[in-house]
């Protein structure tokens, strides 16, 4: 006998810098998928922090609430959003803050509450290009995650991160019709590289030789980053990134990029 589908509907506003969800139905094996992916696209639009209003959602199983760890352990990384509860509740409340997942993803009694105890968001610096969908992308990437390494003063980061930006426009080019917009991060000693488009597609990153002389590809990415993805987002579209530790070794740049 089928088991039935129950019905997950989710609305979202903002305050002060904060997306806020409402979930609103029940969350069992069916909608589980749907709130995680929500709550993924949520964070990679990168609000100070997203909180989850738990009032009106039905959790079958204890074992349910593995849905906000498994976010949490997905964009700790990248885009480094945190992601709060809040149950105005009390029993709920009390409930909440017992479980397994409390210790990741922190309980709150309101969204005041929440929002307060986010603070200020960690002091980050932005920089985004809007990149034509022609090959002359690849070179102009390049030149700006150059320049953008060299103003933000972690200059030996430039070939990796060059490179990776490289790939994943390429892979924008080849697989979409989009323009494709670089963005670099620098927050807590860590270089981000991501690259959003306007396709559904998730990135396929394969192995191939440019020129001769740099190989790029999931090898480069994979050895130069310290985590990567690609995660979908409310546009339709998706973010591709990858994480560079600015504590990694320090060399010189191998010639022109």
């Amino acid at each position: 006998m089928m088991r039935p589908i129950h019905d997950l509907e989710t609305h979202l506003t903002s305050e002060r810098g904060a997306t806020i969800v409402r979930p609103t139905g029940v969350l069992d094996v069916s909608t589980f998928p749907q709130l995680r992916d929500t709550l993924l696209k949520c964070a990679a639009d990168q609000p100070d922090v997203v909180i989850v209003l738990m009032d009106d959602l039905v959790v079958g199983s204890n074992h349910l609430y593995s849905v906000f760890v498994q976010v949490w352990m997905r964009t700790s990384e990248w885009p480094g959003v945190p992601i709060m509860l809040v149950a105005e509740d009390r029993r709920l409340h009390r409930r909440l803050t017992e479980l397994p997942a409390a210790r990741f993803v922190p309980v709150h009694g309101s969204v005041r509450k929440a929002i307060s105890a986010a603070g200020s968001p960690p002091q980050r610096r932005r920089a985004e290009n809007w990149l034509p969908a022609l090959s002359s992308a690849s070179h102009l990437s390049r030149q700006f995650t150059a320049e953008i390494c060299r103003r933000w003063g972690v200059r030996w980061l430039t070939y990796d991160a060059a490179a990776i930006a490289t790939e994943f426009v390429e892979n924008t080019l080849q697989h979409t019709d989009s323009e494709p917009v670089l963005r670099l991060e620098l927050r807590r000693r860590l270089l981000s590289v991501a690259v959003a488009d306007e396709s559904p597609r998730l990135a396929v990153l394969t192995e191939r030789s440019t020129d001769g002389s740099l190989s790029l590809g999931l090898l480069v990415v994979a050895q130069s980053a310290r985590a990567w993805g690609c995660t979908p987002t409310h546009s339709g579209g998706k973010v591709t990134w990858a994480i560079l530790s600015i504590d990694a070794p320090r060399y010189e740049l191998p010639g022109e990029l």
